[in-house]
């Protein structure tokens, strides 16, 4: 791979300047987790921090590491001492004097190898794959550049986070907790007032299932958040095969299970989109303005967890969401209610985080293009 200005990068594999370790002697053995523990448990899925284990045996503290998922392939940089919950992953570590951790991260970020098949890849995928190496001052240049911009993306997503605390606190001034109904609004349940449904997958047998442009949003990105684009989209054949259909925006979705915090997590759809089975979609209707369902439920996240049911994994069901009790105050309250979040939304943050997370991306592209550091 040759830079802007013609210098030459190394090619190498991925497994030669990235040694991994298995994890099995740092696999926490309590899930009884507390936020006064010390040591995090992690995982390398979105959820990242599944809780926190007061166990003193087998913590992990040569770092900073990589972890990388062995299944889904997703990493997250670790700096800090932790336990794991599973085996399903590995340890990554980059060689000394040859390649940076941070480096490595961004890069790891940057791949798209396929992996749809339940199977562990980084031994037979991502060791053996080619990448584009260039010195290690470089190296640490591009990683400085990059962590610069993740930054600034990062200093917005905690404005998003205020501003989300923002819109719970006027929630509950507006119409009190939505558990204890001290305001004692009229109270029906959701299957009374709409429909819930939920979607499919498509057989990955069939490439041409996922070659089209209609959103499909999975479980991992039902986050408390507005769902304007997806990891995949779907066609119209694989629409068919998964007996899914297409749901209107503003249609306010409910993950069914999930590992870690997954389960009853809440999204909203900015856009028209189709689901995965494990979520339940329920559909706007005349009783219920759909900021303000949204907000009512992430609000209800613990009380909606609690309904799971099953064996080795408690899930939630259709039936289960459509007879869960919703407070239904007057449509004009809900759409005042509606009305000041829209301002904070419009005014204070959408406008900065896409901008900023629109540059990481850009220059994450062109650092391992070799088109931003000499």
């Amino acid at each position: 791979m040759k830079n802007h200005v013609g210098m030459s990068w190394e090619m190498v594999k991925l497994g030669d300047v990235l040694d991994y370790e298995q994890p099995t002697n740092y696999i926490v053995k309590s899930d009884l987790y507390d936020n006064k523990f010390k040591t995090p448990v992690l995982t390398a899925g979105k959820s990242f921090i599944l809780g926190y284990t007061d166990e003193t045996d087998g913590i992990f503290s040569k770092l900073p590491v990589i972890i990388f998922d062995d299944f889904t392939t997703v990493s997250k940089y670790v700096d800090f001492p932790f336990k794991v919950k599973s085996s399903a992953m590995k340890i990554l570590k980059a060689k000394e004097g040859v390649a940076d951790n941070r480096f490595m991260f961004y890069l790891l970020q940057t791949l798209n190898l396929d992996c749809e098949q339940h199977k562990r890849y980084w031994i037979s995928k991502f060791a053996p794959f080619q990448i584009p190496l260039p010195p290690l001052p470089i190296q640490k240049r591009i990683a400085e550049i990059l962590d610069a911009a993740d930054a600034l993306k990062r200093k917005d997503q905690a404005l998003l986070k205020k501003y989300d605390e923002l819109a719970q606190a006027i929630f509950i001034d507006m119409f009190g907790d939505p558990v204890k109904n001290e305001k004692g609004w009229e109270v029906k349940t959701i299957g009374s007032l709409t429909s819930v449904g939920s979607g499919g997958t498509p057989s990955r047998q069939e490439p041409s299932y996922f070659e089209g442009e209609i959103p499909w949003v999975k479980t991992t990105e039902v986050n408390g958040e507005m769902i304007n684009s997806t990891e995949e989209t779907i066609s119209q054949s694989g629409l068919k095969n998964s007996s899914c259909k297409i749901y209107p925006k503003y249609s306010v979705l409910i993950a069914m299970y999930g590992q870690g915090k997954t389960r009853g997590q809440v999204g909203i759809l900015g856009v028209e989109a189709t689901t995965n089975q494990a979520c339940a979609v329920i559909s706007p209707c005349k009783s219920l303005n759909p900021i303000f369902l949204f907000n009512y439920l992430k609000l209800s996240y613990k009380e909606l967890r609690s309904l799971g049911r099953g064996g080795n994994q408690e899930n939630l069901n259709k039936g289960i969401i459509e007879d869960f009790h919703v407070i239904v105050p007057p449509m004009k309250t809900q759409t005042k209610f509606n009305g000041l979040i829209d301002n904070i939304k419009h005014q204070q943050i959408k406008a900065a985080e896409g901008k900023s997370n629109s540059l990481f991306q850009a220059l994450i592209q062109k650092a391992f293009k070799g088109e931003l550091v000499a």
